[in-house]
């Protein structure tokens, strides 16, 4: 743990107490050290309604510029001391599934955020390799054409396949997204319908909206 990090310990019910801990920055005055605190608290109130791996342009963005600056992650409870570092291992694995790819999203629980505690330990270098091996030709052919074929094979996808649920949900005809599958399927060369291709599509598609989400957020907090 960070020499400047201070120990917060705050009553959550039952008996139960929360371990906060966090880093001082040098560069953030004191005012806003305690504002962003204050929104921590707030947000650990209701950390189910945290992570959010849905694409950015699918998601309502709040306003406060001071939760905008803070990440929460948290680890599993513990009961001896002796298991705390381990519940603070997961915790900063939480927080780093939630800053690479919770979108606009603050909290985030180890237990709560599936695959992502995966894809968080991968080198963000060696994922962005993943997704252009997977889907980089349609990611390319979109940018080309303007199109939304990611799009489609994302909801086709998260449908389980069912073409008429994924058109419904695209507000378009189910032989339009038929259509879109044959053509997602002449530019990747793959079956669409292949289970273990479908998983990699997923995995793949998932990974590049988180991280073109990742990116936007960072160039806004640079500005």
């Amino acid at each position: 743990m960070n020499q400047r990090a201070p120990l917060i310990w705050a009553p959550v019910g039952s008996g139960r107490v929360a371990v906060i801990v966090g880093n001082l920055d040098e560069n953030v005055s004191l005012r806003t050290t305690i504002a962003s605190l204050n929104a921590l608290f707030n947000v650990s109130q209701n950390v189910s309604d945290g992570f959010d791996p849905t694409p950015s342009d699918q998601r309502s963005t709040p306003g406060d510029g001071t939760k905008d600056r803070i990440r929460v992650g948290l680890g599993r409870p513990v009961v001896r001391v002796d298991e705390v570092i381990r519940s603070y291992r997961e915790a900063q694995r939480a927080c780093d599934a939630v800053t690479r790819f919770g979108g606009r999203a603050i909290a985030a629980s180890f237990q709560d955020i599936g695959i992502y505690r995966l894809l968080a330990t991968v080198d963000p270098a060696e994922l962005d390799a993943y997704c252009t091996d997977h889907v980089g030709a349609l990611r390319d052919h979109d940018a080309r054409t303007n199109g939304d074929l990611c799009q489609t094979l994302e909801v086709y996808l998260r449908c389980g396949g069912r073409p008429q649920e994924a058109a419904s949900l695209l507000h378009t005809h189910r032989n339009t997204v038929l259509y879109r599958i044959e053509r997602i399927e002449e530019i990747l060369g793959i079956n669409v319908r292949d289970p273990e291709t479908q998983l990699i599509l997923s995995i793949a598609l998932r990974s590049l909206s988180m991280i073109s989400d990742s990116i936007a957020r960072a160039n806004n907090e640079s500005r």
